[in-house]
């Protein structure tokens, strides 16, 4: 999958990305993360291209401004994203 290289994010393994990193503790990556790149952030997970938004004006944008041009992928749209997706059950 093609992605943004100008969008900033650490060197992650080639195949894996950050999924281990990830699996050891989530929330600490997530918390992390938003605190290296406070407003957007590039990682892969295992094969898929993840951004990580963290502005709220960005988040604004995105899914306010721009959200025809968004989609959720399948993982994204699997029934137990609420947490990580950020809806409410």
């Amino acid at each position: 999958m093609k992605y943004n290289s100008e969008i900033p994010g650490p060197k992650d393994h080639w195949l894996w990305g950050s999924l281990f990193e990830f699996a050891k503790d989530p929330i600490d990556f997530f918390l992390r993360t938003a605190r290296e790149y406070p407003a957007l952030r590039f990682f892969r997970e295992a094969g898929y291209c993840v951004y990580l938004v963290s502005d709220p004006k960005l988040i604004d944008e995105l899914l306010i401004g721009q959200h025809k041009k968004l989609h959720k992928d399948v993982v994204t749209r699997g029934p137990n994203t609420h947490v990580s997706m950020g809806q409410s059950s």
